[in-house]
């Protein structure tokens, strides 16, 4: 009886706790600020950045064998980071459902999306410096750019990893 009533106690005082650090408050609504931000401003950026290429006509010179600005490999690149960047978008909005629906998967997806965009982005710095000279590559903007996705690695993936919040708020089974 008194273990019963021990027992009933702990769980009385913790409670309290475990409701405080439900939902998808506290830091967690940063996290769904910027899947939310993040989305929006790829979309914009990506649209903005290809239909100029294609506008301006240079996607047309990097690619016409014989031109003076044909670069075969350059065209590569931008035609990969097309896909790649669609799927991000892709793999954001997914990410946007599991954040929303509470979804059990949401950490590790989130997780594995952090690391994905920051290995395709290092992987496209690289493969940019093969064929453009370094100074041209290395800008503040892209400085900026592969920095952020270092430094989101480096901050969510051990919250996600030990957050009391996280544990306590992605609890839904898939299709729940």
């Amino acid at each position: 009886m008194e273990t019963d009533l021990q027992n009933q106690n702990e769980e009385e005082f913790r409670s309290p706790e475990k409701k405080e650090l439900r939902g998808l408050g506290g830091w967690l609504a940063l996290v769904g600020i910027g899947i939310i931000l993040s989305t929006i401003i790829n979309v914009y950026q990506i649209y903005g950045f290809y239909v100029q290429v294609i506008k301006s006509g240079l996607w047309q010179a990097l690619t016409t064998q014989g031109g003076k600005a044909y670069q075969p490999v350059l065209a590569g690149i931008i035609a990969s980071e097309m896909v790649v960047n669609g799927i991000v978008i892709l793999l954001f909005l997914y990410m946007a459902i599991l954040y929303f629906s509470k979804n059990r998967r949401f950490p590790k997806f989130f997780t594995g999306v952090l690391i994905f965009v920051l290995i395709f982005t290092v992987l496209d710095l690289a493969a940019t410096c093969t064929i453009l000279p370094f100074e041209i590559v290395m800008q503040p903007g892209t400085i900026i750019r592969v920095s952020m996705p270092v430094f989101g690695c480096l901050i969510w993936i051990p919250y996600m990893r030990k957050s009391k919040r996280v544990k306590a708020t992605f609890v839904r089974p898939p299709g729940a």
